[in-house]
């Protein structure tokens, strides 16, 4: 059994696996919140709990890493965009199995939950929400986690989103990239749409 799978087991079966935060992917750029954890600590934090979460969720659908990354979410107005960043990271996939996934994600629930999570809401078909099967979002410590099954015209698809929070980053600092982002392990001075 791989690493990543003894976690996800672990995961599914309420055991502890050691990382203790996660986020939320946003469209738009969080609120500004400061956050005790500096981009280093972040890029370690999601580096350690995204394979966790996306293992977790192997058995029902097939995902893929879209972004783990440190992105600007300064506004034009308030100056510098790349002096105010936040982390992010999205997997998506296929849903192999609608059972199998709404498995997971209770078992990603229950031990989200026992981990001091706070669950702020749950979207399940019946709440009139058309493109959405089921969804769950989180809250801790600043961080917040989503993971969403939605309708496409070619089945079910799972996004997995995680972000943390604005905050502020020191002067010349770059962008990094986890080694798990499709661009790897790079650094940026520009951040993304600004140049």
């Amino acid at each position: 059994m791989t690493r990543t799978r003894r976690l996800a087991v672990g995961l599914l079966a309420g055991g502890r696996v050691g990382v203790r935060s996660g986020c939320l992917f946003y469209a738009v750029a969080p609120a500004p919140e400061e956050t005790s954890q500096s981009s280093s600590q972040l890029k370690d934090t999601f580096t350690s709990l995204m394979p966790q979460l996306v293992g977790a969720l192997s058995d029902g659908a097939s995902m893929k890493y879209q972004r783990v990354r440190e992105e600007s979410c300064g506004r034009p107005d308030e100056g510098d965009p790349a002096a105010r960043t936040a982390w992010i990271g999205w997997a998506s996939g296929k849903v192999t199995s609608h059972a199998a996934v709404d498995r997971a994600l209770t078992g990603m629930d229950t031990y989200l939950r026992s981990d001091g999570w706070e669950k702020k809401r749950e979207v399940a078909e019946a709440d009139n929400h058309p493109s959405i099967a089921r969804a769950l979002y989180y809250h801790r410590d600043g961080l917040n986690l989503t993971a969403e099954v939605q309708r496409t015209g070619n089945g079910l698809t799972m996004d997995l989103n995680l972000a943390s929070p604005c905050a502020d980053r020191p002067s010349g600092h770059q962008l990094e990239h986890s080694r798990l982002d499709p661009d790897g392990g790079t650094k940026s001075k520009v951040p993304e749409g600004s140049e």
